[in-house]
């Protein structure tokens, strides 16, 4: 396709196009005054205390970094586990599926887990990640009466961090401009060539 080819395409089509970019733009623009969405988040710190040295050189520093790297994973599974979603959601009378997609775990640091949790209230988004918090650093407790007592699991801070999704009206406008534009330009584009 020759440049003079294009140039009359987007001459022929112009209103079509602008158009189409003006109904993504309103629709991004009235997508962007929805009520904003807070996130409720916080980390959590896995540490296994070690034995005092009693040698000039010992593994257990390094055995004790190991094992709080793997148990962080288990962290990550305890937050996604369906008895622990089972629990927090009866206890919070919620539904588990909602729940389930309101909440995201990731990995920060090697010994580091954040937990979100999404909701139209920062109120209720707190409440939901106290109450994972609590579930989760419970089970932690009963393992160490079991298991390994040295693991023990820090949250970084007392609450969590509550605040509101980034938004930007510009963003929103020129984003849905552009995504109008390109989409309009193709569909007005493959109509054209398979005539």
């Amino acid at each position: 396709m020759e440049l003079r080819e294009v140039i009359a395409f987007y001459k022929r089509n112009s209103w079509k196009i602008m158009a189409g970019a003006l109904v993504f733009m309103l629709t991004a623009v009235g997508v962007y005054f929805l009520p904003p969405k807070y996130v409720a988040s916080g980390s959590f710190v896995v540490v296994r205390n070690i034995e005092p040295l009693a040698a000039d050189f010992s593994y257990e520093g390094y055995y004790a970094q190991l094992t709080s790297q793997d148990f962080s994973k288990n962290m990550i599974s305890f937050f996604r586990n369906e008895s622990v979603l089972d629990k927090v959601a009866s206890n919070l009378q919620m539904d588990r599926t909602w729940l389930r997609k309101k909440i995201r775990v990731v990995k920060e640091a090697p010994s580091v887990s954040r937990l979100e949790v999404r909701h139209s209230s920062p109120d209720v988004a707190k409440t939901i990640w106290v109450a994972l918090k609590d579930e989760v650093l419970g089970i932690v407790s009963m393992m160490n009466q079991r298991t390994d007592p040295g693991l023990e699991v820090f949250v970084i801070g007392d609450e969590p961090v509550v605040k509101s999704t980034y938004k930007n009206v510009y963003v929103f406008g020129v984003a849905g401009a552009m995504l109008g534009f390109l989409l309009s330009s193709l569909y007005l584009g493959l109509r054209d060539y398979l005539k």
